[in-house]
């Protein structure tokens, strides 16, 4: 595992992309999955998908010595990279974390490989609301080749109204 620490001024960056990315998408998009209970007036929960999301990009990015595509679309079906997929969490109980791609997703993005971040969401919030953080840890847990991912991968949904997932564990996974 590799850490990687986000300071306050890439945080602003990061906040700033991710209200773009957000505003660029349709109503019927932005307005969907864990967004629909949201706070409309509240900046930090219309964002919050999007930051998280580029942090782990970001984070990468960072680690790998490259840039984060700062192309606005209206809908996105590429890699975060080319052929990488990042995918960031913000679990921390019980069990192993998982890597997690919608069986949607899986069958119509074609990586070759992924990338599995965690960081802490209630860091976030502080440092997004009330500024009480100065930086933002993000772990970059492991990769996985695609083929790998499709030979060890289980199905799994997280609740009843949520969608199919396949799930690979990090033991699963090699170290960054």
């Amino acid at each position: 595992m590799k850490t990687v620490t986000i300071t306050k001024k890439e945080i602003n960056y990061i906040l700033a992309l991710a209200k773009k990315r957000h505003d660029a998408k349709s109503d019927n998009i932005k307005n969907t999955g864990i967004l629909m209970d949201r706070d409309l007036n509240n900046p930090v929960e219309n964002y919050l998908p999007h930051f998280i999301g580029i942090v782990g990009e970001y984070a990468w990015a960072k680690h790998t010595n490259r840039s984060v595509d700062e192309n606005i679309y209206e809908v996105r079906d590429s890699e975060d990279f080319d052929g990488e997929e990042i995918k960031t969490i913000t679990y921390y109980g019980h069990g192993e974390p998982e890597l997690k791609i919608k069986v949607t997703e899986f069958n119509s993005k074609k990586p070759k490989k992924y990338i599995l971040a965690r960081t802490n969401k209630e860091k976030i919030l502080k440092a997004l609301t009330v500024n009480a953080e100065n930086a933002i840890d993000i772990e970059l847990l492991g990769v996985i080749s695609r083929n790998d991912f499709d030979t060890n991968k289980t199905i799994k949904r997280y609740g009843a109204k949520n969608p199919l997932n396949y799930i690979v564990g990090l033991s699963k996974m090699n170290e960054v």
